[in-house]
């Protein structure tokens, strides 16, 4: 892949400046490495030899250095399968290879299916995109301080305000089979973390809430002793079978039925103390959101209707209403990710519009991307989680060289952003402390330039305009890394905008001269319960977190930075969680968030 294609390789959990300490070891990796199959000066066209050479040493080098299960991949042509093949064993302990129809879990590639049925329904003339989705949930309710309704097109682009997850444990299936109501309910106690449309948040039961729209709308009949319904019923039968995927399901109940061997179903796999640890397998309960379950026949069936919607007749939606969904949404500086509706969008990388959605759940990880105007695919899943950062910089080269072997289309390399002056007054401003990703990195200003700290780690930036910066480290320039800042807008609160792959909105730290008051009473040991406890649980409690002060910054162990608004707010700054409302009882030391309860743990005598 050549340099300017690498703006697809994902930053760790924590740490996105991983990719610059990892240069040198990849340098030193690559010198050492098994030759990689040479590039033909010129790739023949329609001969995707050196595409296909190009994905097998490539899923043969992750397997090994990342000791990988499994690897199902699929690449598509139009209505032709270019290749397709199955890497290493669905469950380690039983030894069982992996083929085109193991079932995986595709985790958050459920929301594209949910959200399909929610286009069908507006091109039925039974929803309005634009309409509060109270018009169809009149019991709908989640605490907030503002004044714009939720709508369904909102839910749709992740840019509903809603938290990340509801007040419900995963396994809560004590409301089952009306656990979309239960979870829908449960937000009555939660926070919106934003206004709607105010920035992009990724949000699980957002996905949740046009479920139970479906199921509302749609009168879905609950399972009885006379009837077999239910959402994932609705869904399988409504939409996945006039699909062909008929061994795809939102829940394994209906997978079992019909099938020879339960031995067709992966193990999911966690990367732990230097070993592959697989991980216990149930059904959770955001069943719109990510407990699809699938084959790589049935994705590859999926895939060559989405990319040949015009030319098939399938009566599931008209090919404008299912493009409409590629349409990007609203996106401005402040709040830069690209993204239609229940698909994430990019225009960058291959010069053209790709289109994907990416999925986890239990130790599996599942990929789908294409170029819909090129008709060129690409699925890969995978029951290891540590594939995770792994599956979209293969994803996008891959399809570069299909691009190039089909069209003999190679996407210009970008040029290196030339350097600009930036006076030092304006610099100035940008200093100070901003949260990505549950870290605190430091802007400071010294001898006329920028520079990021990160855990001692000193980097240059470059500016290329009045407000944006390029990384630069003493191996390289790092293009596909930019830092981007919206800072004294008296109205709107100070942000880095950190572009890796994705687009990190940073909100800048208030510096502190001394610690606040009530910061202090904070600190200490807490014992997370669920706030909902469920009888499906084996434990009472769900772990130990602290509370520390670190550098002037409130914190959790588990990575959430926070801020303590009044006496009884508590908010999460930055990350997956930004914008969260936790409430802190000062009579009894908890705190109340989402499904969890802190409760604070008595020092010893």
């Amino acid at each position: 892949m050549k340099e300017s294609r690498n703006r697809f390789i994902k930053p760790g959990k924590s740490m996105f400046l991983l990719s610059l300490i990892l240069i040198g070891s990849l340098v030193i990796s690559f010198i050492f490495a098994p030759s990689a199959p040479r590039k033909p000066a010129s790739i023949p066209i329609n001969d995707y030899t050196y595409t296909i050479e190009y994905v097998e040493y490539e899923v043969a080098q992750m397997m090994k250095e990342h000791d990988l299960p499994s690897v199902v991949i699929v690449l598509i042509d139009g209505e032709d399968i270019i290749y397709e093949q199955a890497f290493g064993f669905s469950n380690l302990e039983d030894r069982t290879p992996a083929t085109l129809e193991t079932v995986y879990k595709i985790g958050s590639i459920s929301k594209v299916f949910t959200g399909i049925e929610i286009m069908r329904m507006y091109e039925e003339g039974l929803i309005d995109l634009d309409s509060p989705i109270t018009e169809y949930l009149p019991d709908f309710s989640i605490k907030n301080q503002f004044s714009d309704p939720i709508t369904v097109r909102s839910l749709l682009a992740h840019r509903s305000g809603l938290p990340r997850g509801d007040t419900l444990l995963g396994w809560y299936w004590e409301s089952h089979p009306d656990v979309l109501k239960a979870q829908v309910d449960s937000l009555s106690v939660a926070y919106q973390a934003y206004p709607v449309w105010e920035r992009y948040k990724y949000s699980n039961v957002g996905y949740e809430v046009l479920g139970r729209i479906i199921e509302v709308v749609r009168e879905v009949e609950l399972p009885s002793e006379e009837a077999v319904s239910g959402w994932p019923y609705y869904m399988r039968e409504a939409l996945l079978v006039p699909l062909g995927m008929n061994d795809s399901n939102f829940g394994s109940d209906m997978l079992l039925y019909g099938r020879e061997s339960a031995n067709q179903i992966a193990m999911g796999y966690h990367w732990e103390d230097g070993k592959t640890m697989p991980i216990n397998q149930f059904d959770i309960i955001q069943l719109a959101s990510g407990n699809m379950q699938s084959t790589m026949r049935d994705m590859e069936k999926f895939m060559k209707y989405v990319m040949n919607v015009e030319e098939k007749d399938s009566g599931i939606l008209a090919p404008e209403i299912l493009r409409s969904m590629y349409e990007e949404q609203y996106a401005r500086g402040r709040d830069p990710q690209i993204n239609g509706l229940a698909w994430f969008t990019d225009k960058d990388a291959l010069d053209e519009l790709l289109v994907f959605h990416g999925g986890t759940n239990q130790g599996f990880i599942s990929l789908i991307m294409m170029m819909p105007e090129r008709k060129l695919g690409f699925i890969v899943l995978s029951n290891s989680d540590a594939f995770e950062d792994l599956g979209i910089a293969l994803g996008v080269h891959t399809l570069e060289l299909m691009l190039e072997t089909k069209y003999g289309v190679v996407p210009d390399a970008k040029e290196l952003a030339e350097e600009v002056h930036v006076d030092s007054t304006v610099m100035a401003k940008y200093m100070g402390k901003y949260v990505i990703n549950g870290d605190i990195i430091e802007i400071i200003h010294k001898d006329d330039q920028l520079k990021v700290i990160y855990r001692d780690q000193k980097i240059k930036m470059i500016p290329i305009t009045q407000t944006k910066f390029r990384l630069t480290s003493w191996l390289t320039d790092v293009e596909n890394i930019t830092l981007e800042f919206w800072v004294g807008d008296s109205e709107k609160e100070d942000l880095m905008i950190l572009t890796m792959t994705d687009h990190f909105i940073c909100p800048r730290y208030p510096e502190m001269e001394e610690i606040p008051d009530g910061w202090n009473e904070l600190v200490g040991s807490y014992e997370m319960v669920p706030r909902v406890p469920s009888i499906y649980s084996d434990d009472e409690t769900l772990g130990i977190v602290e509370i520390l002060i670190d550098d002037q910054v409130l914190q959790m162990s588990d990575g959430k930075i926070l801020m303590m608004e009044s006496e009884s707010v508590i908010r999460i700054v930055g990350g997956i969680y930004s914008g969260e409302t936790m409430i802190y009882n000062k009579e009894n030391g908890e705190i109340a968030w989402q499904h969890v309860i802190y409760k604070p743990v008595s020092s010893p005598e």
